[in-house]
This record gives structure tokens, sequence and C-alpha cells, in this order.
């Protein structure tokens, strides 16, 4: 596709930006007044069917170029442009107010611009289920069990959790995993208890894809995941709370492409993070975490540090927001007979940037490590539903181990809008949208010719029903 042409797709975007701004305008007119109508006739009410259903279609296109691997190569061979279609449909079932079973299948599948060659991700591609699980709770909703495929996600641990299927990108998110929520009758008091095994391929996809859902290392060819642990939660006011976390990981042994085998290993986590109030609007967070795995051919001693100062003023026009960021894992010495990288679990998604997730490819799907990150942050959401952010910061390697040998990453610029465009004055069907750009100016981390800015663009339309 010619150079005009991609052009002409992203400048589409423009136009969904408008309208979203276009409930502004209406609200803006004169209202016309008119006769109110009659009540309506008295029914009776319908029993509450035990079923429910919905679905939503995600119409994603992303763009990325120039974005460096430490080996001295571009990630993915340099310009790629394509489209990803998602779709899923769910249903529940609740046959009483305790029990509920939940089951949610998927489909995706792109449409490349650039690279034109083919793919593995051609329409038709797998049909899965991202979610078959039961879920049982008492009454007063202190205690809920589920059991089965579910998407995890603990309160506040998006360092930690968010991502049991790391190589497939967002098409799914899903661990296969047992968890127990108990907490008191003011939600003050939170403990989560869980138990998962990750397939590297999924036995329950239907097609021949056989997708490598794990890429951890890019070389491993079916390395399972599984693990447990416990996270207790305590908020001692509003805005003061603390947690505390012990996690057990186990990567089971595989073959690597070159015929070499790579052993078992058990990872094993503690850590804790405190959010506390300031004056005003003022708040801060910090969180550490250390690492040890007994079991690998170098023992692992690794840390995590992440810390925030941050301000929201909600009853101010446009609610504005601001952060000072700071996060720091740990990276392996080639010169010590331990491994002093940092794992992240199962946090191997863009939750610290998109564009960065893909200079990564070279160590792992997201493997987050060797990384000091500083990064300052705005916000505003002047609308409803509406919600701007931009931020700025530089990005340091503790372990220089690039092609450039130097500590330098390089400074990252992040920008997004989320809008919605229409919304039925029911929960559903609503469509909504976001644009989201990144920009990369390298370091001498890199080679020394990855001098040219690296940027990842998205545009996204989601209708929900």
């Amino acid at each position: 596709m010619n150079t005009h042409n991609r052009f002409s797709v992203w400048s589409a975007v423009l136009c969904l930006a408008f309208a979203a701004a276009a409930p502004a305008a209406r609200a803006a007119r004169k209202a016309v007044a008119v006769p109110e109508p009659p009540p309506p006739a008295a029914v009776e009410p319908e029993e509450p069917s035990a079923w429910s259903f919905g679905g939503d279609f995600r119409l994603r296109q992303e763009a990325f170029n120039h974005i460096p691997l430490k080996t001295g190569a571009e990630s993915r061979g340099g310009e790629n442009d394509y489209f990803r279609f998602r779709t899923r449909v769910w249903a529940a079932y609740a046959p009483c107010d305790w029990l509920t079973f939940n089951a949610r299948l998927l489909h995706e599948f792109r449409h490349y611009l650039e690279p034109s060659h083919s793919h593995s991700w051609r329409w038709p591609d797998e049909l899965v289920p991202d979610a078959l699980n039961v879920q049982v709770r008492t009454a007063d909703g202190t205690l809920k069990a589920v059991v089965g495929r579910q998407d995890f996600l603990p309160v506040g641990e998006y360092r930690l959790f968010g991502e049991g299927t790391a190589k497939d990108g967002s098409r799914s998110s899903y661990m296969d995993a047992v968890t127990l929520v108990a907490r008191d009758d003011a939600d003050r008091t939170r403990l989560t208890l869980f138990g998962a095994y990750d397939n590297a391929v999924d036995p329950l996809a239907i097609g021949d894809i056989d997708r490598d859902l794990n890429g951890y290392p890019p070389s491993d060819t079916g390395m399972d995941e599984a693990g447990a642990g416990a996270l207790l939660r305590h908020a001692f006011t509003e805005r003061l709370r603390a947690t505390a976390y012990y996690l057990w990981k186990h990567d089971s042994g595989s073959f690597l492409a070159d015929g070499a085998h790579r052993p078992n290993e058990d990872i094993h986590t503690v850590g804790g993070r405190l959010e506390t109030p300031l004056a005003g609007p003022l708040g801060a967070e910090a969180e550490v975490a250390g690492q040890w795995s007994p079991t690998s051919d170098a023992d692992r001693r690794a840390m995590m540090a992440a810390a925030a100062l941050y301000a929201q003023w909600q009853d101010a026009p446009g609610r504005p927001r601001a952060a000072l960021n700071g996060l720091y894992l740990s990276a392996d010495d080639p010169d010590t007979g331990e491994n002093e990288g940092w794992n992240p679990l199962w946090a191997r998604y863009p939750w610290i940037s998109e564009l960065m997730i893909y200079a990564y490819d070279a160590d792992g799907a997201g493997l987050w490590q060797n990384l000091a990150y500083f990064w300052a942050e705005a916000g505003l959401a002047p609308r409803p539903g509406h919600l701007v952010r931009a931020t700025v910061g530089p990005l340091y390697a503790p372990e220089a181990d690039g092609a450039g040998g130097g500590h330098d990453r390089g400074w990252l610029g992040t920008a997004r809008w989320d809008f919605p465009l229409w919304r039925n004055p029911g929960e559903s069907p609503r469509l909504y949208g976001h644009l989201f750009a990144e920009a990369l100016l390298p370091g001498d981390y890199y080679a020394d010719d990855a001098d040219d800015l690296a940027f990842f663009l998205r545009w996204e339309l989601t209708l929900g029903f």
C-alpha cells in the first residue's frame, strides 16, 4: 500500500475525533419545549431471566517503525502497519443468587498493510474460549471463589498481574486459575488467594494454529507456567492503604530452538505497597519487591521498586491530575554467577509502554527488566467518559548490555485520548474509542545508527452490545 493511501487511512481517524465532540455541540443548542407524553399503562413486571448475553467488536489500526532492539536490529523488521479485528461474545447463567456460570468466545485476525507478506493471523484464525468459569459467592459478597478460565487482576496489582497469555498480545489475557477473595463487610481488609496453570499452547482453542502463548524467552517451545500466592490488602482510611504479598511461579523445563534444554525454575516473590495521602489533593505510593529462585542454574536474586507522587483535583474544572513516577527493575550482571534480572511474573503486557514492549523482543515477550524509568504525567477529564493523558521521561539500562554499549535507552513520550462516541440510554449498545501515540528518541544503549525517531500509533473503536 503506497504512502498516500496509508495516510488517507490515518486521516479518517481525525474524523472520529471530531465525532467524539459532537455531543457537546448538540447540548449547546436551545432546548425546544414539547408536551409531556401520557404515562404508560401499568404492566406486570417480568421475571428476571437467569441468562444474560453480550459481546463486543474491537477495530484497531496500529503502525510503528524504527523501534530499536538491544541486538542492533529494528523490532519486527522495521515498518509495520496493520488492522486488528477482534470479536467476543459471552453468556452467563445464574440459576441462583450465589452461583454463576460464565463463558466467552473470541476470534481475532489481522490485515497487514506493511509488511505485506503472509503471516499467521489471517482469517480464519483460532476460536478461543477466553473465559470459562464457575463463580460462587456468599449472599453478602464477603467471600467469592472463581474456578476456571478467567481474567485475573487483583486490585492495584498491575505490576504483577494482568496477562496470562503474553505472546498473543491483547487478543486475550486469561489465566486458568482458582481464585478466592475474602473481605470484611466494609471492604477495608481483603485477602486474595490463587493458584494458576497456563499452557504454552491452548488445549481448548478451536483451530489448528498451535500458537505459542507464553513466548518467554522467544526461542522456547512448550514452556508451561504455574503459580500460586496470597495478597493481603488493608485500607486504614479511604486513601491510606497497604498491601503485602507472597507469590510463587514455576516455569517448566523446555527445549530451545537449538536443541538445548532449559531447566525448570521456581521463582519466589515477596513485596509490599503503601498508598498514603499527603496535604490536600496530594498523595504518594511506594512499592518494593524481592525475588529469589534456588532451583535454576543461576540462582535468581532480583528486585523491583516503584514510587509515585500524584495530585488529583476532583472538584476543579476538567478534573486535572498530575504525577511524578519512578520505576526500577533489576538487571542480570554477567560478571556474577547469579541471575539478578527481574522476572515480571504475570505482568508481561504493555503497562509500561506499548512502544517499549516491542523493544524487548530480543529478551522475550514483555520481559520487563534492566530498566530505570522516570516520567512526569498530566491528565484531564473534561467531560464524562473523556480522558486525555500525556507522559514524558528518560529511560536507563542499569546493565549496558545493548549493541551501543551505553546505559541511555532514550526519552519516551506518550499521549492518549479516550472518548465515547455513542451510548444507548441503557448499558448497551455503546461505541467508544481512543487515539494513542508514543515516540522514543533512542539513546546510546542501542546501536550507533539507531538515531531515527521510533514511534507507535494506534486508533481504536469498540462496539459493545
